[in-house]
This record gives C-alpha cells, structure tokens and sequence, in this order.
C-alpha cells in the first residue's frame, strides 16, 4: 500500500494504527491487505484517522474510500484538505448535518447546491441560518415555526445577529 507515495506494509500499517484506534484494532488486523480494509463499512473512518493522527496530512491514496462516507469526507474536507473537496461533495451534500459543517468549515459560505437538503432539517436550517448565512432565511421559517425549539433559536440568534 502507498501513503503519500511512499510503500509501507499492510502489517505496519495496522501496528501504527494500534495506538489510534483502540477498540477497533482487534478489527483491523483480520484484514490481510489494503484492498480488503477498503471495502469494510468503517473502512472510511479508519483511513480518515490514519491520515489525521498518524499522516497529520492529506492521503490521496485512501480518498476514493473515505469519499464514501458523508462524515468522514466531510471531516477530512475540514481537517485535512483545508479547503473544497469536488470528489466528496455530492455525497456530503445528501446529508443536512455534513452539509451544514462543510459550508461552514471549508466552503465558509453558502453552498446552494445543498440547500435544499439543509432545509428539510429545521436543527441544521436553524444552524445553517445562522452560523452560515449569518441571518434571515427567508424560504426556511415557515419550516422552522413547525418546530418550536429551533423556531426560538432561529428568531433569538436573529435579533443578536443584528
């Protein structure tokens, strides 16, 4: 397997994992290749802490897979990438949570592709609103009077914007 181009073993790979992630090493080291991790369900969390915490950078190798995860592509995107990630975007895009935290951490503004899908979930529109737009939305309030507790959120993080 190639981590930043440099060949390292399977077996390193999973020793240097050890440390890192705890519960889930017992896991890991059932795996005999890197191809075989790649197609588990945690495959994605697994590479994005391996990049993180051991790496401390970017792992272009390992992208296609943590791409698959909303949260973990997401997180990468913020900590890793430090900027736009077009790879993964589609598939945070489809989640209102990961979409709001990608807007607000990489893109650091609007992201009107994801729009729609933010605004079905009155927590992540009231968060978007404003931790994102920094103020009225007007095409989600009516979504967010539905919702007593986001509704006061939204209209008293307003009225302190401002």
């Amino acid at each position: 397997m190639k981590i930043n181009g440099k060949t390292i073993s399977y077996k390193n790979f999973v020793k240097s994992c050890e440390s890192e992630l705890h519960y889930e090493f017992y896991a890991l080291k059932h795996f005999t290749s890197f191809e075989r991790l790649c197609e588990s369900t945690y495959a994605p969390r697994w590479l994005y802490v391996y990049a993180r915490e051991i790496i401390k950078d970017r792992w272009p190798e390992a992208e296609p897979t943590i791409a698959k995860s909303p949260e973990y592509a997401c997180l990468y995107a913020i900590n890793a990438i430090k900027s736009c990630w077009p790879l993964a975007e589609p598939v945070i895009a489809e989640f209102p949570e990961y979409a709001c935290l990608y807007a607000q951490h990489v893109i650091k503004g609007r992201w009107p592709e994801a729009e729609p899908v933010i605004m079905k979930n009155p927590r992540w529109a009231c968060e978007y609103a404003l931790e994102v737009i920094k103020g009225r939305w007007p095409e989600v309030e009516a979504i967010l009077f539905g919702n007593q507790k986001e509704y006061y959120r939204y209209i008293n993080g307003i009225i302190t914007v401002r």
